[in-house]
């Protein structure tokens, strides 16, 4: 995630832009802070964990048929070409 995040940062024009992990109960309090329901939190907090530990991809492997040479700049550009363009 450091990488990404500075990639990120470097398009964005903040090539310091830092990584910040949060705690699950950090995440679930902004979140409820922000007006989103203690189930809707709740929810978001576990789909995040379960992806961190990649429960949703056991069993997926990456092939030429299912995955693209895309690299994460390339994706950028074409993710945020308004941004890229500054």
């Amino acid at each position: 995630m450091r990488q990404a995040t500075a990639a990120i940062g470097s398009l964005l024009g903040n090539p310091d832009l830092p990584y910040v992990q949060f705690l699950p109960a950090e995440v679930r309090g902004a979140l409820t802070a922000a007006g989103v329901s203690e189930q809707v939190a709740t929810l978001v907090v576990e789909m995040q964990l379960a992806m961190n530990r990649g429960w949703p991809f056991a069993g997926l492997r990456r092939t030429p048929e299912t995955a693209t040479p895309t690299r994460l700049d390339e994706f950028l550009r074409q993710a945020l070409p308004e941004v890229a363009l500054r």
